[in-house]
C-alpha cells in the first residue's frame, strides 16, 4: 500500500529510535545521559517549588467556595420540599441537583471561579502582583539585603566601622552578624538587574528554588559513584521532590534551610571524591575545596559543624577499622603501618586543617571550635530553665518541638521507604559482582533487623535503643569484612550510618532537623534501588537467558513506580505552601511606617518581629533572633496583667532600655530573683520615689542614674500589636509572663544536690519550714522531663474559646452558647460546656451547663450545672464577681455591649490582652486604636498606639 504524505510524516521509524538510544547509551554519549538524568529531577524540583509563586491552591478554594454555596442553597430547597425524607435520600437528591446545576452553569461558573481565585491570590501579593515571601525569617534576610543596597552594608548604620542593626532588641540594637544569605540575594539581584528590571523581593523569592535545584547534582553523583546511573537518578529524584525539603524551600521560603541540604551534599561529594582518589595532589586540592565549602557553610548557617563532625567521624572510624583489619591480617604491630593507613591519617589532618583555616577566615578560630561545643550545646536546647533562672523560650518554638521516631519515619517517607533506605546502607557493604556467603549473611541480618525496626514495638523504643539496633547490621558487616580478602569499600556504609543516626537523633530534639535526614535518605534509597535493579538484571538474564537490556529496562520501570508516592506528596505539600504574610498585615505595618517616627518601637509577641522590622521599618522589642531573652517574661507579663499601670510600666522600661535596668541592678546582687523583685518595685513608682528606693538599697548615685535612664526615661513613640494568632499562643506568652523565679531557683539549685544540703538551702533562703522545704525537694526529684519542669515552674493559662460566643437575653438573664469540650467523664462520655447562664442582676448566680455526650451516638446522656470561679462583666465598667465554683478552673467573660461571652483561664479574664483584643480597648486608658484589619484567613490584626500620659490630655 502506498503511504499518503500525512501518514509518512507521522510514521515512526522504530529502528531509528533504537539506534538513537544506542548512541545516547554509548560510552561516547554518557555525558549526555548524565545531563538528561540530572535535568529530569531538576525539572521536578523547580516545578513543585514554583507552586507558591502561582498559588494554584486558590483555584481549589474558589471552586470549593462556590460548590459549598450552591450545595447549601439546594440543600435548603430540598429540606423545605421533602422535610420528612431520610437524610441519605436527601443527600442523594442534593448531590444530583448540584451536579446538574454545575453542568448547566459550566462556562459562567468557570469565569466566577477564575475571578474569585484571582481575588484570593491578590490577598497574598503586593500591588505589582508579586507574591509575598512565604514565612517570617525570610524577611530578616530580605531587610539585610535591602540594607546592602541602601547603606552599602547589612546594618542600619556603622559603629566603629561595623554594621549595626538598630531595629533589633529595641532600643539598644545589636551588631549585625555576617550572613551569606543577604549577600547572595544582593549580588544575584545586581546580576539580574543588568538584564531586566524587577523588585528585590522577586529575586529573593526565587533563591530557594535555585538552591534546591542545585542540590540534585551532588546527590546524583554520590549515588552514581557507588551504584551507577539508575541509583544516582533515584537519589536525585528523592532529594528533588522530598516533601520535608519542599516544605521548607518552596519559592518565597528564602531562609537558610536550602543550604542545609545543598552544602552538606556538595561537601560530602567532594569529600568522597577526595577519599577515593589515589593521586595525592588531586586529593589535596579536593580537600582544600572541601574545607572552603565547610567555611562557606559556616557563613550560611551556625549549625555548619554537624556535617563536619559526621565526616570527621567517618574518617576516624575508618582509621580504627582499618587498623584492626590490618592487625588481624598481619598479626604484627610492625607490619600494619601501610600506605593506606598513612594516607588516611594525612587525609584526616588535611581535612581538619583546611576546614579550620576556612572557617577561621570567614569568622574566627573560636567559631571553628564549635564543632566540639556545638553537639554539647545541642543536647540542652530544650532545657526548661536557664541556669540564670530566666525561662528558655526555645521550649515553646514549634519547629524545635521533639519529634517521635514514628513521626520521623513518617516524615521521611513512611515505613516502606525507611526500610528500603536502611537496606541501602547495608548494601554498600556488599560486593555485587563477587557475592559470597558473607554477603548473604549480611543481607539477611540487615533484612531481619530493618524489618523489626519498622514494627510498632521497636518504634516505641527509646531513641538510643532504637539507634543501637539500627547500628547492629553495619557492625555485623564490618566484623564479617575484617578477614575478607575482597576489596570492599566501607566508607559509604560509615558515611550513611553516621548521617542517618546523627540526624535522626537531632530530629528527636527538634522536628525541623528532619530536613537534615533528606540527603542521606535520598542517597541510601537510590543505592538500594540501584543495587536491586542491577543485581536482579544480572541474575534473571543469567538464569533465564533473557536479554539483559530488556530485563534491566523493565526493572527500572517497575522500580520507578516507587517514586509515584513521593511525587504525590510533593504535589500536596507544594500546593499548600502559601504566604503567611497577607494584605492585612502588609497594610497594617505599612501604615505604621508612614505614620510614625523612625525610632518608634513595636511590641508584640516575638514571632512576627522580622516582619515588623522589614515592612514597618521600625525597631522591635524582640523577634525571632532574640526570642530567648528576658523580654519574653516582660512582654508575657504585660499582656497577661490585669493591672494596666503595671503593663504600661513594663512597656516603658522595655522601651527605655530593654532589659538593661535589670542588668544594672544584677551587677550588685548577681541574683536574678532579688534583681527581678527590685525591678517590679521600682517601675511602679514615680521616678523620684524610685530613686529614693534605690538609695535605700545601697546603690550609688551613678548606678541609680544608669538604672533610671533604663526604666524611667521619656520613652519614644510606641505601638502594641494584638493579633488573632496570639490567642492560640496565649498559653505560651502567659506561661513566661507568670514565670515563678522562686521555683526556677529551687529547680536549678536542688536537682543535683543531696537532701540535707537542699533542705538547709531552702530553709535559709526562703525561710521555709523543714516540711515545706522537704516537699519542694521531692517535687523536684520527681520531675522526669523538661516538659514536667516547665509545668512545675509556671502554669500555661489559655483561652478556652478562641472567639466570643453569641448570647441571647431575656430580662436580666443572658444565655450564651459555648460549645467547649473539657474532657471525659468517668463513664467515658465527652463533657462539654454547652452553655453559660448569667444573672446580670446577681452575677454571683452565673453557671455553666455541662452536657455529657455519648461518644458512639452523639446524643446527650445528661446535663449538670456547675459554677465558674468568677465571672467578669464588661459594660460601663470591667468588673469581676466571685462565683465560688471549684469544679472547673475556667472563668466567664461577658461583654454587654456586643452581647457575647468568652471562656478563659482565670489569669487571663481581666488581662490587658483580653481588654484590647476582645473588648476593643474600651477599658484601657493608655492604648488608642491605630489600625484594625481582618486578613483573608479571618485573623484580626489590631495595632494600638501607646499613649504614655493620658492624664495630660
Amino acid at each position: 500500500m502506498v503511504k499518503t504524505k500525512q501518514e509518512d510524516e507521522f510514521s515512526v521509524d522504530i529502528s531509528a529510535v533504537i539506534s538513537w538510544f544506542k548512541r545516547v547509551g554509548s560510552f561516547k554519549n554518557k555525558k549526555w545521559l548524565t545531563v538528561l538524568l540530572i535535568l529530569i529531577p531538576l525539572f521536578f524540583s523547580v516545578y513543585f517549588r514554583m507552586y507558591s509563586y502561582y498559588l494554584p491552591v486558590t483555584d481549589d478554594w474558589a471552586y470549593n467556595n462556590i460548590y459549598n454555596g450552591v450545595r447549601s442553597q439546594i440543600a435548603a430547597q430540598v429540606n423545605q420540599q421533602y422535610p420528612n425524607l431520610p437524610s441519605a435520600n436527601k443527600n442523594q437528591i442534593i448531590d444530583t441537583q448540584v451536579v446538574d446545576f454545575l453542568k448547566q452553569q459550566d462556562s459562567g461558573l468557570q469565569n466566577e471561579i477564575n475571578r474569585l481565585s484571582n481575588d484570593l491570590k491578590s490577598r497574598f501579593q503586593d500591588e505589582t502582583g508579586q507574591t509575598y515571601l512565604l514565612a517570617i525569617d525570610p524577611y530578616f534576610y530580605y531587610r539585610y539585603s535591602r540594607n546592602l543596597f541602601e547603606n552599602g552594608h547589612m546594618g542600619d548604620l556603622l559603629i566603629d566601622g561595623k554594621p549595626f542593626d538598630n531595629h533589633g532588641v529595641a532600643p539598644l540594637g545589636n551588631f549585625a552578624r555576617p550572613h551569606l544569605h543577604p549577600y547572595l540575594e544582593y549580588y544575584l539581584h545586581k546580576i539580574i538587574s543588568i538584564f531586566r528590571e524587577q523588585s528585590l523581593m522577586k529575586t529573593v523569592f526565587f533563591i530557594p528554588i535555585i538552591l534546591s535545584a542545585l542540590s540534585v547534582i551532588p546527590a546524583f553523583f554520590i549515588a552514581k559513584r557507588r551504584i551507577g546511573y539508575f541509583g544516582g537518578f533515584v537519589a536525585a529524584m528523592i532529594v528533588a521532590v522530598h516533601a520535608a525539603y519542599i516544605g521548607r524551600t518552596a519559592g518565597g521560603f528564602a531562609d537558610t534551610d536550602a543550604y542545609n541540604v545543598l552544602f552538606p551534599l556538595f561537601i560530602a561529594w567532594v569529600f568522597i571524591e577526595a577519599f577515593e582518589t589515589d593521586n595525592w595532589k588531586k586529593q589535596t586540592w579536593l580537600l582544600a575545596l572541601c574545607g572552603f565549602l565547610v567555611g562557606l557553610y559556616s557563613f550560611a548557617w551556625s549549625g555548619w559543624w554537624y556535617i563536619f563532625d559526621f565526616l570527621l567521624g567517618v574518617i576516624l572510624v575508618y582509621i580504627v577499622y582499618f587498623f584492626i583489619r590490618s592487625l588481624i591480617r598481619t598479626k604484627s604491630l610492625e607490619k600494619f603501618w601501610s600506605d593506606e593507613l598513612k594516607n588516611s591519617l594525612r587525609f584526616l589532618g588535611l581535612f581538619i586543617i583546611f576546614s579550620g583555616i576556612s572557617v577561621s577566615l570567614f569568622f574566627n578560630f573560636a567559631f571553628f571550635l564549635q564543632f566540639i561545643k556545638g553537639p554539647l550545646g545541642f543536647t540542652i536546647i530544650k532545657q526548661a530553665s536557664h541556669a540564670n533562672l530566666w525561662p528558655n523560650v526555645y521550649t515553646t518554638v514549634a519547629e524545635l518541638n521533639p519529634a517521635s521516631l514514628s513521626s520521623i519515619i513518617s516524615q521521611i517517607g513512611g515505613k516502606l521507604f525507611f526500610f528500603i533506605a536502611s537496606l541501602g546502607v547495608i548494601l554498600t557493604l556488599v560486593k555485587r559482582d563477587e557475592l559470597n556467603k558473607k554477603d548473604f549473611i549480611l543481607f539477611g541480618s540487615g533484612l531481619v533487623f530493618y524489618l523489626l525496626l519498622i514494627t510498632d514495638a521497636f518504634i516505641r523504643f527509646s531513641p538510643m535503643k532504637y539507634f543501637m539496633v539500627f547500628l547492629l547490621p553495619v557492625a555485623i558487616g564490618l566484623f564479617l569484612l575484617l578477614k575478607d580478602e575482597r576489596n570492599i569499600d566501607v566508607k559509604y556504609a560509615l558515611f550513611l550510618t553516621i548521617w542517618f543516626v546523627g540526624t535522626m537523633y537531632a530530629s528527636t530534639k527538634g522536628t525541623r532537623f528532619v530536613l537534615l535526614i533528606v540527603p542521606a535518605f535520598g542517597i541510601a534509597f537510590g543505592i538500594a534501588l540501584g543495587f536491586i535493579q542491577s543485581t536482579l538484571s544480572d541474575l534473571i538474564s543469567k538464569e533465564f537467558k533473557f536479554n539483559k537490556k530488556i530485563i534491566s529496562a523493565l526493572l527500572i520501570l517497575l522500580l520507578l513506580l516507587l517514586l509515584i508516592n513521593p511525587i504525590k506528596a510533593a504535589n500536596n505539600v507544594a500546593k499548600g505552601e502559601i504566604p503567611s504574610m497577607n494584605d492585612a498585615w502588609w497594610t497594617s505595618l505599612t501604615k505604621i511606617k508612614d505614620n510614625s517616627t523612625e525610632n518608634a518601637i513595636i511590641t508584640s509577641w516575638w514571632d512576627f518581629g522580622h516582619w515588623f522590622k522589614a515592612i514597618a521599618d521600625r525597631p522591635v522589642t524582640f523577634d525571632g533572633g532574640s526570642q530567648n531573652m528576658p523580654q519574653a517574661h516582660w512582654v508575657g507579663k504585660l499582656l497577661m496583667s490585669d493591672d494596666e499601670d503595671l503593663s504600661i510600666a513594663i512597656l516603658r522600661m522595655l522601651d527605655c532600655g530593654a532589659n538593661n535596668a535589670f542588668n544594672e541592678i544584677d551587677k550588685k546582687y548577681n541574683d536574678t530573683e532579688i534583681s527581678v523583685n527590685i525591678i517590679y518595685e521600682i517601675i511602679m513608682k514615680e521616678k523620684e520615689d524610685a530613686r529614693t528606693h534605690l538609695l535605700d538599697k545601697g546603690f550609688s548615685i551613678e548606678e541609680i542614674e544608669t538604672i533610671l535612664n533604663n526604666s524611667h526615661c521619656e520613652p519614644p513613640e510606641a505601638f502594641l500589636i494584638t493579633s488573632g494568632d496570639m490567642v492560640g499562643k496565649a498559653g505560651v506568652w502567659s506561661h513566661f509572663g507568670s514565670w515563678n523565679f522562686d521555683r526556677s531557683f529551687i529547680y536549678n539549685n536542688v536537682r543535683r544536690k543531696g537532701y540535707q544540703e537542699s533542705i538547709d538551702l531552702l530553709m535559709d533562703r526562703f525561710n521555709y519550714t523543714e516540711d515545706k522545704a522537704s516537699k519542694y525537694y521531692y517535687d523536684v526529684q520527681a520531675l522526669a522531663s523538661d516538659q514536667e519542669v516547665n509545668n512545675w515552674i509556671a502554669p500555661w493559662p489559655n483561652y478556652g474559646t478562641p472567639s466570643l460566643r453569641s448570647c441571647t437575653n431575656t430580662s436580666e438573664i443572658a444565655e450564651c452558647n459555648i460549645g467547649l469540650g473539657i474532657g471525659q467523664s468517668n463513664l467515658g462520655q465527652n463533657v462539654n460546656i454547652q452553655k453559660a447562664i448569667i444573672n446580670l442582676s446577681n452575677p454571683s448566680d452565673t453557671k455553666f451547663i455541662l452536657a455529657f455526650v455519648d461518644r458512639n451516638t452523639g446524643s446527650i446522656a445528661g446535663q449538670q450545672e456547675v459554677k465558674p470561679p468568677s465571672v467578669v462583666i464588661a459594660g460601663d465598667t470591667f468588673e469581676k464577681y466571685d462565683v465560688g465554683g471549684q469544679d472547673i478552673f475556667l472563668n466567664l467573660v461577658y461583654d454587654r455591649k456586643v452581647n457575647k461571652a468568652l471562656v478563659t483561664h482565670p489569669d487571663l479574664s481581666q488581662s490587658l490582652f483580653t481588654k484590647l483584643f476582645y473588648m476593643d480597648g474600651r477599658h484601657t486608658s493608655h492604648f488608642e486604636k491605630f489600625s484594625d484589619m481582618t486578613a483573608v484567613t479571618g485573623s484580626r490584626i489590631i495595632v494600638w498606639k501607646v499613649n504614655w500620659n493620658p492624664e495630660n490630655e
